[in-house]
């Protein structure tokens, strides 16, 4: 294959993967204003939010961030070098005891409902009604990780080797059952919610089917073994403690979030967790879909000695993600109230709960530029198979996070909004802790980062605010019909993109500075 004919593989892969998360992420947002509109931001949607973020929560905990980082690095490498048999070896000697370890796992959590909800709902293990419909919640979704684990395995063989399509795509079966049970199931319930639940746990069969035709495309057959002594089994368990801390933060501090936001009003966690989603709709658009076809590719340049490529990949990665976190941060943050009000102002989702949503939003998205450099950042220390040094500054970003809610959510009283505050101190934090140790390490060079075209960045996005301030005026969507409020909204957002690209064009910056250099040359 030419190296023209790989750049243009490489480069469909990555919008492959943005694509269909872009999907997935709208399908997630129809999801979630279903189901604000079926329950508003009651008692019952904030037990439906927080109880299914444990088992969402351990999938990244213990599969997609951990599994991921440990997995792909190893396995690629028995691609890389051909190495057949043994990639088929570790593969099953994995697919083994993930069975075994998931299914424990799911014993004991179907048998102590209440040691997992102790960890992620505190405030609710205390109220019996609260605990009831917490534990039946529970009961019935957290099978849904075990089902996640091998939906997972299979997403990380088909990653390395360059299938990126069904995985990326996976997600959207998950928010299509949600979605459905919401019409289909939870009509037949006293309390709704229990519908939903169990359109969680459909979701987890659907996905896990949805992978096999594309294994056997890749003429892969998993055949569950106990092959402890596999070739790459100890360097993976090796790597997949640190992976554990870096791999997950973001999904830690926000499990930390939700925990203590069950200490709050009720509605504080249906608030929070909406400013998460779609907070993460730029993230999981962009970032994530760079950060999934960097990491094997960093893996192949680190085995091949090439630092030179290595760095400047890792540069011009950056890049990218600021040039497009930049002003969806600003964009998320100014015109938080109008976004949250035009999507989900509807049912039982009053303009009271719009409103303490876009605090958070606001609050939240400010940090965006840095969650999604601190999703670039990761792939250069799993490629090296270096995992200790993220785990650390991951360590510390959590217990920053951890002081943070507290003082500013409870201690100065800003509620969920203080929560809100604090992820984005973790994730600065964390961020300059890495960018500084890679600095060290010479993998990055500094200077490069406060750069003619990170300035030009900049002042794109300070006169996008101020268009964006200036637009605010004209406006009122609260008393707007919802078709208005849509219209409005999507011209403004229009004229904003249209605004952005044409002053960073005016100010020289081209396509050419986004050039992946590992896109052109693996």
């Amino acid at each position: 294959m030419t190296k023209k004919m790989k750049r243009h593989s490489n480069l469909l892969s990555t919008g492959t993967v943005g694509g269909w998360t872009l999907i997935s992420r709208i399908f997630g947002l129809i999801r979630d204003l279903t189901t604000t509109s079926l329950q508003g931001a009651s008692l019952y949607h904030d037990i439906f939010i927080l109880i299914l973020r444990i088992p969402t929560s351990l999938r990244t905990f213990l599969i997609e961030g951990a599994f991921s980082n440990a997995f792909i690095p190893i396995y690629s490498g028995f691609l890389g070098k051909q190495k057949i048999k043994e990639s088929i070896a570790f593969v099953n000697s994995l697919f083994g005891l993930l069975l075994i370890i998931f299914f424990l796992l799911t014993i004991i959590a179907l048998i102590f409902p209440s040691i997992f909800i102790f960890i992620f709902a505190p405030g609710y293990l205390f109220d019996p009604e609260k605990n009831l419909i917490a534990i039946d919640m529970h009961r019935i979704m957290f099978p849904y990780l075990s089902l996640l684990a091998l939906v997972s395995l299979a997403g990380g063989i088909q990653n390395s080797h360059n299938k990126f399509a069904v995985p990326a795509a996976t997600p959207i079966l998950f928010n299509i059952c949600v979605i459905s049970s919401a019409f289909l199931l939870s009509p037949y319930f006293n309390i709704p919610i229990y519908g939903l639940a169990y359109g969680v746990l459909f979701a987890g069969f659907f996905q896990v089917f949805f992978q096999i035709p594309s294994l056997r495309s890749l003429k892969i057959s998993l055949k569950p073994s106990l092959n402890l002594k596999a070739e790459g089994l100890n360097k993976f368990f090796s790597l997949l403690f640190p992976s554990l801390v870096v791999g997950s933060l973001l999904q830690v501090n926000l499990v930390i979030d939700s925990i203590f936001s069950s200490f709050l009003p009720i509605g504080s966690p249906t608030w929070l967790y909406i400013s998460q989603r779609l907070m993460q709709l730029p993230l999981g658009i962009f970032a994530i879909a760079i950060s999934t076809v960097l990491l094997p590719s960093l893996s192949k340049s680190y085995a091949a000695k090439n630092t030179s490529e290595y760095s400047a990949s890792l540069n011009q990665g950056l890049r990218f993600v600021i040039f497009l976190g930049a002003p969806s941060a600003v964009g998320l943050a100014i015109f938080s109230e109008p976004i949250v009000g035009t999507i989900f102002n509807r049912g039982e989702f009053s303009w009271s709960d719009v409103q303490m949503t876009a605090y958070s939003l606001s609050a939240l998205t400010i940090g965006l530029p840095f969650f999604m450099i601190q999703r670039i950042l990761a792939p250069a220390f799993f490629s090296r198979l270096n995992a200790r040094t993220p785990m650390i500054i991951g360590i510390i970003s959590i217990l920053m996070n951890i002081l943070a809610n507290y003082v500013l959510g409870f201690h100065f009283e800003y509620g969920h909004v203080g929560l809100a505050i604090a992820s984005t101190f973790a994730v600065v934090l964390s961020v300059s802790l890495l960018l500084w140790v890679l600095a060290r390490e010479k993998i990055l060079n500094i200077k490069s980062l406060i750069s003619a075209i990170y300035i030009k960045i900049f002042v794109s996005s300070i006169i996008l605010a101020f268009y964006l301030l200036s637009a605010l005026k004209y406006f009122n969507f609260e008393i707007l019909e919802q078709a208005h409020r849509m219209v409005y909204l999507i011209l403004t957002i229009g004229g904003g993109v249209i605004i952005y690209i044409s002053l960073c064009l005016i100010l020289g910056i081209r396509f050419e500075h986004f050039k992946i250099s590992y896109l052109q040359k693996i």
